[in-house]
């Protein structure tokens, strides 16, 4: 679960973009 969030944010930082997903 974990390691999911932490995929997550990485993708959105990648993109420089906020998701709802990623709060």
């Amino acid at each position: 679960e974990l390691l999911d969030r932490a995929q997550r944010r990485a993708e959105a930082n990648d993109r420089k973009t906020v998701q709802p997903r990623d709060l």
